[in-house]
């Protein structure tokens, strides 16, 4: 079956692009299909129409998935969580999830179809980094990557310059569909430069675990989240893109055997998260 014209991938050109961007300053960005704009709209709209009760019965914090309570994971600090609610989506997770009723709704049907389509984005990226410094193809990161979707507020009403104070995210990559103003990469001591995107493209940023595979060559985006006056009506959706750990890894210069499920682990959990179930 053809894909339909509106869920085609990016270009080979913006691809290299991208590639390019992520590799000389650990950002970049990339047009994604309109079917997944699409999805992205679907899922705020169903998000607001949730109850407590559907969210309690749809979380499972073991695995970093379903639902998630507002304020369960932090950037820097514990006693700085991040100003919103999370919705986790694994690709990986499906089967185990599918005697759920909410596992039908047409929220998560709407997450199975961004993840899809984000997915093969992440995928022509992450090729093409791997490409441009001669080594070999991490293979397939659908298993070990994942969707969250974050509601931010500010709960308390303290005074917080940040929603989600500046880190590097722990993965690969992070492809990340912003609802509304607020994020921004950070320089130097604090200087902040706001993301502006098109409608039709998601950012891009290298995480620490791209760094350490590419011995350091490829510097991890430093950003963050600002709690804008707006904060409760910001929606965003990133997709985190980790290595399949099952398959052995060199890194991109030294050649050096890399330990890809430790490392990641310790990433995950260094942001307040319960260790990953990795099949």
């Amino acid at each position: 079956m053809h894909p339909k014209p509106d869920s085609v991938l990016p270009s080979a050109q913006q691809v290299d692009d991208c590639c390019r961007d992520v590799i000389r300053t650990g950002f970049g960005r990339i047009a994604i299909p309109l079917a997944a704009l699409e999805q992205f709209e679907r899922i705020s709209g169903e998000f607001a129409a949730l109850d407590g009760d559907v969210k309690q019965s749809y979380s499972f914090a073991e695995d970093t998935d379903g639902f998630l309570p507002f304020a369960s994971e932090y950037a820097r600090s514990p006693d700085r969580p991040d100003q919103c609610e999370r919705f986790c989506y694994w690709h990986a997770h499906r089967a185990r999830r599918a005697g759920h009723p909410f596992h039908t709704s047409a929220f998560v049907r709407a997450m199975a179809e961004y993840e899809l389509a984000i997915h093969g984005v992440a995928q022509a990226v992450l090729d093409a980094i791997c490409a441009a410094f001669g080594a070999a193809a991490l293979g397939s990161v659908r298993a070990h990557s994942y969707l969250q979707f974050c509601a931010y507020a500010n709960a308390d009403g303290a005074p917080r310059t940040f929603a989600q104070d500046p880190h590097e995210d722990g993965h690969l990559l992070s492809l990340v569909k912003p609802g509304g103003d607020g994020l921004a990469l950070v320089h130097g001591a604090r200087e902040l430069s706001p993301v502006r995107l098109l409608d039709t493209e998601v950012a891009v940023l290298a995480g620490s675990l791209l760094s350490t595979l590419s011995d350091q060559a490829i510097a991890a985006a430093y950003h963050a989240v600002l709690l804008t006056p707006r904060a409760r009506e910001r929606r965003s959706l990133m997709y985190f893109v980790n290595p399949d750990t099952r398959r052995p890894a060199l890194s991109f210069h030294r050649r050096e055997p890399l330990d890809l499920q430790g490392l990641m682990q310790a990433r995950h959990r260094g942001f307040g998260n319960r260790a990953l179930s990795l099949g």
